[in-house]
């Protein structure tokens, strides 16, 4: 069993069903989030102040990456596009991770893949001189 899980067995013994159904949505907004949506948070905060988002950046790669999610992926992809998250543009890496959100079956991604016509990156990056 997750944690998740253990925190909601937890709150239903101590507190019973009662308080579980008036305070349902609380509960499953404060300890059911993904951690996509955790991300996605993260990346909101460090834009509103001012930051560059690296922490979002390196929520998103560890999804893209360990649980390989395709939102988590085209994010990453449009990181490097843009040169967001504390990185510097990098269209070959940008079209690398677009690709593997694309062919996951985001429709995003695969608007971007063809709106930047990636596919060029893609080959350059094959090519001995990158």
């Amino acid at each position: 069993m997750g944690a998740d899980f253990s925190i909601f067995l937890i709150i239903l013994m101590f507190f019973g069903i009662n308080h579980w159904n008036k305070n349902k949505q609380k509960w499953i907004t404060k300890y059911f989030r993904t951690e996509f949506e955790l991300a996605a948070d993260t990346y909101k905060k460090e834009v509103k102040t001012k930051k560059p988002p690296k922490e979002a950046f390196k929520k998103f790669k560890k999804l893209a990456e360990k649980d390989n999610d395709k939102e988590a992926q085209y994010n990453i992809g449009l990181m490097y596009l843009y040169g967001t998250g504390g990185q510097l543009k990098d269209w070959v890496e940008a079209s690398k991770w677009i690709e593997k959100a694309a062919n996951k079956g985001s429709k995003e991604a695969k608007a971007c893949w063809d709106k930047f016509e990636l596919w060029h990156y893609k080959y350059k990056a094959m090519t001995p001189n990158g």
